[in-house]
């Protein structure tokens, strides 16, 4: 059986099908396997490790409408194969033993898998779809925010919270390392019998559904008890969820802050990034505020940069009062990049306590979808 294929579409393919490969186990595992189905005009490849399921189509030419095939083969070395092909037009050679990829100039072959394919989830239940654009930039920030490793405290500190209200037409993520919280709300539209859920999404497994995801068009979401998915066009990803409690951050949100000030988003992060890069004590930064006027510095104040503040509007800075926060840039410069506008706000209650960044329009009002807390170094 001979088909051919795209290799720029082929690549594409490999690339994200066989992502839930269990690429620690080895070749006599079946989570390590990658399967290649080929059925009429179309080739999927699709993988299963127990948590992670991917699976991505390609167009193909050459089988007539009584032939198919199920190709199993070893998940690492389909993947290799992406490192060899080019744009232009592969024939995929199956055979009984292995699978022999003809491009233009070179050939090579695959060793097809004796072992018993995995057997794959049921798709989850579609709960509605959003723009792919605004749903990777928002969990991307979520992801990174959120710690990452096994073995956590609170396993909730590892993961994204999303938050599906269909009333609301909103979905909620919120992410925290216990250092800065971030929480942004963004829209969507919900399936008409669409129920409100909560999720607990791995930051790792986030970011594998983000990975080599376009930012054009929309996505369909999904989800049951226990996966969490993204669908496209010629793609699919379903993400094993958390079993355990969300973290409420409604009293965190809730809480008064009586000082406030607005500033230029990029000017506080020129500010960051020249104390940081001028000083070798680039562990902390300081901010001396005082009305219409905000200094960040490094501890021994030899690295200072001034940039003007503003305290229209709600809160304020006391006349002839200073304040003098310590934070990490670590966790402050991931903060300020979460947002897109080019005013922020800040607002906090003492030098020690929380800090909030929010998104401020033209009008000078913050924008509640986004919340932006980061804790002050003591």
């Amino acid at each position: 059986m001979r088909v051919t294929v795209g290799g720029k579409e082929l690549k594409a393919a490999i690339s994200w099908g066989s992502k839930g490969v269990n690429r620690n186990a080895g070749d006599s595992s079946s989570s390590a396997q990658t399967i290649m189905e080929l059925e009429g005009s179309t080739l999927t490849v699709k993988s299963f490790d127990g948590r992670r399921f991917f699976s991505a189509s390609a167009p193909i030419s050459g089988l007539s409408s009584t032939e198919n095939a199920s190709v199993r083969v070893f998940g690492p070395h389909l993947s290799a194969a992406v490192n060899v092909l080019t744009d232009e037009p592969v024939t995929l050679d199956i055979q009984d033993s292995e699978v022999i990829v003809i491009l233009p100039r070179s050939q090579f072959s695959i060793a097809r898998s004796s072992l018993k394919a995995p057997k794959f989830p049921d798709t989850p239940d579609v709960i509605g779809s959003i723009p792919v654009a605004d749903l990777r930039k928002a969990a991307t920030r979520a992801a990174t925010t959120a710690l990452s490793g096994d073995g956590l405290p609170i396993p909730a500190l590892g993961a994204v919270c999303f938050d599906f209200s269909p009333e609301k037409r909103t979905v909620r993520l919120e992410a925290t390392d216990r250092i800065t919280l971030l929480v942004r709300d963004i829209e969507y539209v919900p399936e008409a019998d669409a129920a409100h859920q909560i999720l607990l999404i791995p930051s790792g497994s986030v970011k594998s559904l983000l990975a080599g995801m376009g930012d054009e068009g929309d996505v369909t979401l999904r989800a049951n008890d226990m996966f969490f998915g993204i669908e496209g066009d010629n793609f699919a990803g379903y993400v094993g969820l958390e079993s355990v409690e969300p973290v409420a951050y409604e009293k965190l949100m809730a809480m008064e802050l009586d000082k406030r000030f607005t500033f230029d988003r990029l000017a506080l992060i020129a500010a960051i990034r020249n104390v940081t890069t001028m000083s070798t004590q680039n562990t902390e930064v300081y901010f001396h505020i005082e009305e219409g006027s905000l200094e960040v510095s490094d501890k021994p104040m030899k690295s200072k940069v001034d940039i003007d503040i503003s305290s229209d509007g709600e809160g304020g800075i006391p006349e002839g009062e200073t304040y003098v926060i310590k934070f990490n840039p670590a966790a402050l410069n991931p903060a300020l990049a979460a947002a897109v506008t080019p005013v922020l706000s800040m607002s906090f209650i003492a030098e020690t306590k929380p800090v909030v960044f929010r998104e401020t329009g033209v009008n000078g009002v913050d924008d509640k979808t986004l919340f932006n807390m980061v804790m002050p170094l003591r």
